[in-house]
């Protein structure tokens, strides 16, 4: 066989098979197929006296195909003549579906400063990246071309405890990949709560900010001095504010009664349900 060669690779889906003239043969027998000594593409077929043959439809991509070519004349066939195969060609396709590997899909308490990063997709050659703070938004990033790249840095963070929507679509020449899976992370709920003051009146940590408390109605607020006795005992501090200072929690400015604290060291107790957490401040 002279096209294509033996154990040639890639070789075209389309191809035509060739082979060398032999002196005195009136015609050729040729058997092909999947397999070593198959005949699922062609079985034993006379194709006259031609050196070529044109098969009837495109071969099967990526397979090796195997191929004897058998001379006759009036005397019979020949024996003992060697098989050949070659293996065609991988066609192009647009690229697979990616996966999201940081964060994972429906992670919580996620960093908001996070970076995502994703597996890579083999036939890409490129990705376009959309997250948004609903399902196929885009109010954060509208369908961003990343190039090859497999990560994307925010250029700001996240906001806190807020679920986000991301939709990685890889591409090449041929196209996008298609029905790709949406995935979903939300990110941590952030405590920015300050636990020292001294509330004397010198315009330094004069006031204390509870962070995120005005989600937590049914809160205690106990403080207790170094030696673990109670000092002040606040209840559902945003419905029922009976407090002896002026006390600031999250975005509400709360009324003021006028009361000197002397400058000791106060150690204050939160409880918001059924979690209690234990802090010490001066």
């Amino acid at each position: 066989m002279t096209a294509p060669l033996n154990n040639a690779s890639e070789v075209s889906i389309s191809t035509n098979l060739s082979w060398n003239a032999i002196i005195g043969a009136d015609g050729y027998y040729l058997t092909a197929g999947t397999t070593s000594g198959g005949n699922d593409i062609l079985n034993t077929i006379d194709v006259g006296n031609v050196s070529t043959y044109n098969f009837a439809t495109d071969l099967p991509e990526d397979t090796t195909i195997f191929v004897t070519i058998v001379p006759y004349n009036s005397d019979g066939m020949s024996v003992g003549c060697s098989e050949e195969s070659f293996t065609t060609e991988t066609l192009p396709t647009i690229p697979d579906c990616t996966t999201l590997i940081l964060p994972e899909d429906g992670d919580i308490n996620v960093a908001t400063d996070v970076t995502l990063s994703w597996e890579a997709s083999m036939t890409a050659d490129g990705y376009r990246l959309s997250v948004g703070t609903t399902s196929g938004g885009n109010d954060i990033v509208d369908n961003e071309d990343v190039s090859i790249l497999t990560s994307y840095t925010f250029p700001e963070k996240l906001l806190e405890d807020t679920t986000y929507y991301v939709n990685i679509t890889p591409y090449n020449t041929l196209g996008d990949a298609l029905n790709c899976s949406e995935f979903t992370f939300t990110t941590i709920e952030q405590d920015d709560t300050l636990y020292g003051f001294s509330p004397n009146g010198d315009g330094i940590n004069d006031y204390w900010t509870i962070d995120g408390i005005e989600r937590h109605p049914d809160n205690t607020v106990a403080i207790y001095n170094r030696w673990g006795d109670l000092v002040f005992r606040f209840r559902d501090t945003i419905t029922n504010p009976m407090f002896l200072m002026e006390l600031r929690i999250g975005k509400h400015n709360l009324e003021q009664v006028n009361f000197r604290v002397a400058p000791i060291s106060l150690l204050f107790r939160l409880r918001v349900n059924i979690i209690l957490k234990n802090y010490k401040g001066s």
